[in-house]
């Protein structure tokens, strides 16, 4: 028998880019801190003068990237979690992707309506606003809603194997 030659490859990056993802995050929560303070006197007085005019705009701005990076935080993590439990149940690499494809984009239209709600503070518009594109969308996309709802049962619903016979109106199909 001859013995197979096991190296372990490290992901220098892996590491670091969490540490590094982190620092960033810390230093975004602290600029936002000191900008909801209003002190920026550490700056200088030439500095703090020039920059106080714009304490409103550099707040929003903060808070667009702390509301993105917890997002990619939140992605990142759960992505791994759900393609974990949908491959444990057996689902197809094919399905997983799209699945997790799709809860990308929904994750991220969700983080820019908070983004929205946050910087503009009239919750009850931004709500009503919502409320009247969902309606309206959703009167306009009614068939291809119902579509994919019928998609992801029967996907992840586990109704039909491989190999299994089914028979829509007279028509008799084999899944493949």
């Amino acid at each position: 028998m001859e013995e197979e030659d096991i190296t372990i490859k490290e992901n220098p990056r892996g590491f670091s880019k969490k540490i590094i993802f982190l620092f960033v995050f810390l230093l975004i929560a602290l600029l936002y801190v000191i900008l909801k303070i209003g002190d920026l006197s550490f700056l200088g007085e030439q500095y703090a003068n020039i920059l106080n005019p714009y304490l409103n705009i550099l707040e929003n701005g903060v808070i667009v990237l702390l509301v993105f990076s917890l997002t990619y935080l939140f992605i990142t993590s759960t992505k791994k979690l759900i393609k974990s439990h949908l491959e444990r149940i057996g689902r197809s690499k094919r399905n997983v992707k799209l699945f997790l494809t799709v809860y990308d984009y929904l994750i991220w239209i969700l983080a820019i309506f908070i983004t929205f709600s946050l910087i503009f503070k009239q919750i009850g518009s931004l709500v009503t606003s919502i409320g009247l594109i969902g309606f309206g969308l959703t009167l306009a996309l009614q068939k291809p809603i119902l579509n994919f709802v019928g998609w992801t049962i029967i996907i992840f619903g586990k109704m039909h194997q491989i190999g299994d016979v089914i028979s829509i109106k007279g028509d008799v199909y084999t899944c493949l």
